[in-house]
């Protein structure tokens, strides 16, 4: 008993130096961030918690200067923050607006195993995101702001832009989800066929197991997603297309506004938004939903992104009304041009901020 007693502290003590070593890391490592990142003299950067539909939600607000144009980002999953990525990713962008990062409901810092699962709805999240919008509108004086989506968050703020037209001066697509039905069939239809081209039997086999769209369970689609991200047609394409997962988990452990509490609370939200949303993803489709804008709309869509397939997109935008309409290209890029091709996407959103709006 005494030997095991022994080899137990033991244990325990390494343990406990590791965690200290980790918690002291991060928190060496945060400065340095704070210190490289921070705002100029008369910019803005704070980290706050704001009631949205009842509940604690997270948002990041930063830019060089507080009068430039409000730029509110909607993230992609369901439930795939990217608020931790913005300090690397967004530091030509936040020299032309105030960007806003909101980790959704549930979903990173916003995490709570107390929020009730009814409330993870389609309609609750556009709710949500219209909230957040009156918010910042009143907090900066704004009568009009930006408003910019990826993937899921595309479809959130394509359908806010759409039915509240008069709030916004622009809305901004990123990976563009039009129809989650077709999304999936094309999606698969290009996995499939890349993998009778590069004669890969596992996932042919894979792919002809879950069968065709729409998938029965979420682990289908997520076989899907694996062998679409080994083909190039994922989250990236070319230098991350085969690690995307550990190359955005360095920027969470690199960002001052990410604790390693909250990185747990990342994977916990991801898992638990995507079970409860799950029942009405088939149902998002703008062509019904949100088939025509007020406000001009600008897509930025990677030339090969096949997790939402852009050859939808341009049937969309080909029949789309909108006062101005424009597809920003990104020849390096699959879903994510915004971190793939970071420099380009600045540039457009500099080019969409010359056409001027009325805040």
């Amino acid at each position: 008993m005494k030997t095991v007693k022994k080899i137990f502290l033991g244990i325990a003590a390494v343990l406990a130096v590791l965690l200290v070593y980790v918690f002291v890391s991060k928190a060496i490592t945060d400065r340095k961030m704070e210190r490289e990142t921070a705002m100029p003299e008369g910019g803005i950067s704070s980290l706050e918690s704001v009631t949205i539909g009842g509940i604690s939600q997270w948002i990041l607000i930063r830019g060089e200067k507080k009068d430039n144009p409000i730029l509110l980002y909607i993230h992609g999953g369901p439930g795939s923050t990217e608020m931790f990525m913005s300090r690397k990713m967004d530091t030509e962008i936040v020299k032309d607006f105030v960007v806003v990062h909101w980790d959704q409901r549930g979903a990173g810092k916003s995490y709570s195993p107390f929020i009730p699962s009814a409330s993870y709805n389609r309609e609750q999240y556009l709710s949500d995101t219209y909230e957040l919008v009156s918010l910042l509108k009143k907090r900066f004086s704004r009568n009009k702001i930006y408003i910019m989506g990826h993937s899921w968050g595309s479809y959130l703020a394509a359908v806010t832009a759409h039915r509240h037209p008069e709030d916004f001066c622009a809305f901004v697509g990123i990976g563009q989800m039009v129809n989650a039905v077709e999304n999936e069939s094309v999606s698969y239809d290009f996995a499939l066929k890349r993998a009778l081209i590069e004669e890969n039997k596992e996932a042919f086999n894979d792919l002809l197991e879950i069968g065709k769209p729409p998938y029965k369970t979420l682990g289908q689609m997520m076989t899907q997603r694996k062998w679409l991200t080994h083909f190039g047609g994922g989250m990236f394409h070319g230098e991350h297309s085969k690690d995307g997962f550990s190359y955005m988990g360095s920027f969470m452990s690199e960002s001052p506004d990410y604790s390693l509490l909250d990185s747990v609370r990342f994977f916990l939200g991801m898992i638990t938004t995507l079970r409860n949303v799950w029942g009405e993803f088939f149902t998002l489709d703008l062509y019904t939903q949100a088939p025509s804008f007020k406000v001009p709309v600008y897509f930025m869509t990677g030339r090969h992104d096949y997790n939402t397939p852009f050859e939808i997109l341009v049937r969309f935008e080909k029949d789309l009304q909108a006062p101005k309409k424009k597809i920003y290209w990104f020849e390096q890029s699959a879903h994510s041009p915004n971190f793939e091709e970071p420099a380009a996407f600045a540039q457009a959103l500099r080019e969409i901020k010359s056409d001027g709006c009325k805040q």
